[in-house]
Order: structure tokens, then C-alpha cells, then sequence
């Protein structure tokens, strides 16, 4: 009841086209026939949401909760002001979704009631030098859900980082989002999507990607903890030719938990994916990763790889490794690969030889660790501002 309340007094005041309202209607009638998921859930068993009681969230941000800056050529819009063809691209997307993951309570969640849209699109043949930034804030209220659906045309070339941030509180607080990307043909796409939340932040977000043939995608997800959160990202390589590499990095401490998993499906020939998640855990942290590949009979010629290091900072701390390969096709090459430990005795030994000393030494290896992760995202200052985060994240008195 409490949630009909807050999608109609959202509805009665968007401004949004009527079409978009009708898609809203639409998602919400079949969202009000779902719950929660729990242990009956594969996706979801492992997450404990008892506290989670998405009725107590009713305060949201105006439009100031955004920040964003783009290059020149880069068509940047609010949901409530599309018209035309972007209109149609934007429900298009949202609706696909809609149809293929209509028993998701989470999903059918963001597309009914997300409070800020964004739409992106980069027009055919452009090749960006600068970033394409934008940021979602949630401060004084305690609930966000925004969505963001990006279009990248055909031979074009771009670079995204998505920012969502919520400062430590003492109460509970919902940041849910849910970006869709479009690559088409030919193009070259590197995205990031950073976190940066207080321990008091219930956090889950969706990421799709759809690519076209010859694409090159580029996924950097960085999820430095939170309260209670889950990230679904699910890759689509549409078209052959068609390349895609998704990397992820979780320095973790405190209580904070942490579930991540991928989806990669290769729905055509010669394609090529591979997926490098890396985390550092301290205190009782708990991240548990699931790789997800699928590759149907029709396919051949296809590359797929996934690896998932875990790095355990503290006897408290947990990583779990969760592989699943889907593969029913012939002529294909797939690998994968887990490990969970603690820093090498031998390396600290090597590093104690060079006259470095024992703390010293566990801040490299640690850095060391998960830099191989940070070095594959093309820009200078993320990766600045990324080793940052792990000196204060995880490192100190290990």
C-alpha cells in the first residue's frame, strides 16, 4: 500500500511525456504482483534483506542531485523533456528490459518508479577526447533511483563514468540505479561506474549492455562497500565481431557486504569476453562474485575468460566464488578461474630481504594486487583517485 502511495504521488508530479507515464503504469502493474526476493532466489540467496523495508524510503531529491559534464557533439537530456526519436529510443530500451526481465523486483522497481531519467547519445562517426561524467547525490533525503540510458553510434568512440556517492549517516538510506548502454557498430566504449557510500547505504544496481557488430566495450565497476548491496551487470554481445572485457575491483572493510555478478551472452559468432574481478577485504567484510556465461549452440568461434582473485586482510573476512558456464556450442575456447587467500609469506619474506618492513610490505602487495585492475582504466585521474581509495579503504594496520 505504502508503495502504490508513493508511485501515484510520483506520477502526479512528473512531467513527463504521457508515454512514458503509461510505461511507468504498465511496469508497476505487473511490480505490485512480485516481493522481494529471498533464499528462493538464486540471484539473490546469499543476500540477507530482513531490514530492507523499501516502504520507509520517502524522501527523494530534486534535480540538483545530478551533476553532469560532456564534450561538445554529446546530446545530454532529461527523461521528463525527450521528445520524438530519443523519446522512442529511451522507452524502447526500457521496455526490452521490461520483457526479458519481468519477474525481477528489483528491475520492474527502477522502471516504475525511478525519480531522475537521463538520456545520452553520441552520434555516429565522433571520436571524443574528453570524458562524458555524470554524477547522482543523495544527501539530506533517503532515497534515489535513477536511470540512465546511454547510445553510442556507429563508429564513434567514448568514455563514461558514472558517479554514485551518499555520505556517511546514521540512518538507512536506498541509492538504486539501473544504466542501460547502447554501442552500435563499429564503436569503441569505455565506461566506469564508481561508488562511494556511507555504512548505512542499501545499494543495488543494473547495468545492460548491448553490442553491435565489431564493438568494443570497455566495463569498469568499483564498489568500495556500503551497508547491503548487489550488482547485476549484464552484457549482451549482439553482433559479430563484437568484443567485450569487464573488470570490477572491491576494497572492502567494516561490515560492509557486497554481492557482484555478471552476465555475459554471447547471441553471436566470433565474439570475444572476459570478465577480472579483484577485491581486498578486511575486518567482516563479505563479497561474494558470480560470473555468469552462456554461449548457445548456435554460436561458434567464440573466446570467453573469467577470473576472480580474492585478497583476505583479516581472519573475519569472506569472499566467495561463484562460476557459471552455460556453454552448448562447439569450436569455442572458455576459461575460467577463482582464487581466495591471504598476502604470500614468500613475498613478504622477498620484500623483507629488500629492507622494507612488514606494514610497508602488505601496502604494496595489496596495492600491487589490485592496481592490475585500476592500470586498465583510461584515465590518469580515476586511477589516481582509485589508489586513493585503497590506501584509505584497506590499507593501514593490516
Amino acid at each position: 500500500m505504502f508503495l502504490e502511495t508513493q508511485f501515484e504521488n510520483l506520477l502526479s508530479r512528473s512531467g513527463e511525456p504521457q508515454a512514458l507515464k503509461d510505461f511507468r503504469v504498465k511496469v508497476f502493474a505487473k511490480f505490485r504482483t512480485l516481493k522481494i526476493p529471498g533464499s528462493e532466489n538464486e540471484s539473490w540467496r546469499k543476500i540477507p534483506l530482513s531490514n530492507f523495508h523499501p516502504e520507509e524510503f520517502v524522501e527523494t531529491p530534486g534535480i540538483n542531485a545530478i551533476s553532469w559534464k560532456a564534450p561538445d557533439g554529446v546530446k545530454l537530456q532529461r527523461a521528463d523533456s525527450l521528445s520524438g526519436k530519443e523519446l522512442e529510443f529511451f522507452l524502447n530500451n526500457l521496455e526490452s528490459i521490461f520483457q526479458k526481465r519481468n519477474e525481477e523486483w528489483f528491475t520492474l522497481y527502477s522502471l516504475s518508479s525511478f525519480t531522475h531519467g537521463i538520456y545520452i547519445e553520441v552520434e555516429n562517426d565522433l571520436i571524443l577526447k574528453e570524458e562524458i561524467e555524470i554524477k547522482f547525490r543523495l544527501e539530506k533525503e533517503n532515497k534515489i533511483l535513477p536511470i540512465l540510458v546511454v547510445k553510442i553510434g556507429n563508429h564513434s568512440k567514448a568514455f563514461i563514468a558514472e558517479r554514485y556517492e551518499c555520505p556517511e549517516e546514521k540512518d538507512f538510506k536506498l541509492l538504486q540505479g539501473l544504466t542501460v548502454i547502447y554501442t552500435g557498430a563499429g564503436s569503441r566504449v569505455s565506461y566506469v561506474g564508481i561508488e562511494s557510500f556511507g555504512s548505512s547505504v542499501f545499494h543495488f544496481q543494473n547495468l545492460f549492455s548491448d553490442q553491435k557488430e565489431d564493438s568494443d566495450v570497455k566495463i569498469a565497476k568499483i564498489t568500495p562497500g556500503g551497508y547491503k548491496g548487489k550488482n547485476l551487470i549484464g552484457v549482451e554481445l549482439s553482433g559479430k565481431g563484437a568484443r567485450a572485457r569487464v573488470i570490477g575491483l572491491a576494497p572492502m572493510t567494516g561490515r560492509e557486504f557486497q554481492d557482484s555478478e555478471v552476465k555475459i551472452v554471447h547471441k553471436e559468432s566470433h565474439t570475444e569476453s572476459s570478465i577480472l574481478y579483484r577485491g581486498a577485504f578486511k575486518d567482516k567484510a563479505h563479497h561474494i562474485f558470480t560470473g555468469n556465461l552462456h554461449i548457445p549452440n548456435s554460436c561458434k568461434d567464440v573466446n570467453a575468460i573469467q577470473i576472480n582473485n580474492n585478497l583476505l586482510l583479516g581472519r573475519s573476512a569472506r569472499a566467495e566464488s561463484i562460476p557459471k558456464l552455460e556453454v552448448y556450442a562447439e569450436n569455442v575456447k572458455c576459461e575460467h578461474g577463482a582464487t581466495v587467500g591471504e598476502i604470500d609469506e614468500e613475498q613478504l619474506f622477498y620484500l623483507a630481504s629488500r629492507g622494507i618492513d612488514e606494514d610497508e610490505a602488505r601496502r604494496m602487495i595489496v596495492e600491487g594486487f589490485l592496481g592490475q585492475v585500476i592500470g586498465e582504466i583510461e584515465s590518469d585521474s580515476i586511477q589516481q583517485e582509485l589508489f586513493e581509495l585503497i590506501v584509505y579503504k584497506v590499507e593501514g594496520p593490516i
